[in-house]
């Protein structure tokens, strides 16, 4: 018997054609192909994930060159999604990093990166005034002092 693409047992010319042979070969993906259901809407749903089903599977493979909204495949790169025109990364780890110390307390880093949350304590800490907030006016200001004026 040959494979299809979509992984259902094909009858060649030389196989015998046993109806039954046939059915139990094709009968995992049969089986979920049953389990999958269309609803009036034409969504799809699929069967929740077991500890021996994944129902959904997308191989690595090349972007498309021709790609509509709603769009998802992955490379060895990632996932990606093509959403109101733009193709957007749903996961890719490789490049992620985080935000380092000295980064955080200087406060100028420009790049898209992670902030765990110790980084942003440390930035808080080295970037809030150095001195707390009084109620009164201090009588030699100095910069980033604050006070509340109650008058």
């Amino acid at each position: 018997m040959l494979t299809t693409p979509s992984g259902l047992k094909k009858v060649e010319d030389t196989d015998y054609a046993d109806l039954a042979v046939f059915i139990n070969e094709n009968m995992d993906l049969i089986e979920q192909l049953l389990n999958s259901k269309i609803s009036a809407d034409n969504s799809l749903t699929l069967p929740a994930s077991t500890t021996s089903l994944v129902p959904l599977n997308i191989p690595h493979g090349a972007t498309p060159t021709t790609l509509k909204n709603g769009d998802i495949w992955t490379t060895t790169s990632g996932l990606y999604l093509r959403l109101n025109g733009t193709t957007r990364t749903i996961a890719h780890t490789a490049s992620w990093s985080t935000v380092s110390q000295a980064e955080a307390e200087a406060g100028t880093a420009t790049a898209v990166r992670l902030w765990t949350a110790q980084r942003v304590a440390q930035a808080i800490n080295a970037l809030s005034p150095a001195t707390p907030v009084s109620k009164t006016p201090p009588s030699n200001p100095k910069v980033n002092q604050l006070w509340i004026d109650t008058n």
